[in-house]
């Protein structure tokens, strides 16, 4: 079930917030962070590299609207997990 991810990603935010010093996150991701928690988010991590990372959430349907009114100031970026796993669905290498 999906909605078992969103705990284990919380615990993970945790730790990762306890073992470095600011290297994951600053304060003003903690408190985009802590908005949505307090809005209904089970759990997230951030993904991404430098500064254009993305929050991952997992959010129960029923308190989606919620995170994103606390998000407000953030763009949304839908997405669906896949069974088969992730594919490639554009590649502009050049050979």
């Amino acid at each position: 079930e999906v909605n078992a991810l969103g705990p284990l990603l919380h615990r993970g935010w945790e730790a990762k917030r306890r073992m470095t010093d600011g290297a994951t996150s600053n304060s003003e991701l903690d408190e985009m962070y802590e908005r949505a928690v307090k809005a209904g988010c089970l759990g997230g991590k951030i993904a991404g590299a430098g500064g254009g990372g993305f929050f991952l959430l997992v959010v129960p349907s029923d308190k989606r609207q919620a995170v994103r009114n606390a998000l407000s100031s953030l763009k949304e970026m839908p997405f669906r997990l896949e069974r088969g796993g992730s594919r490639v669905v554009l590649n502009m290498q050049r050979y």
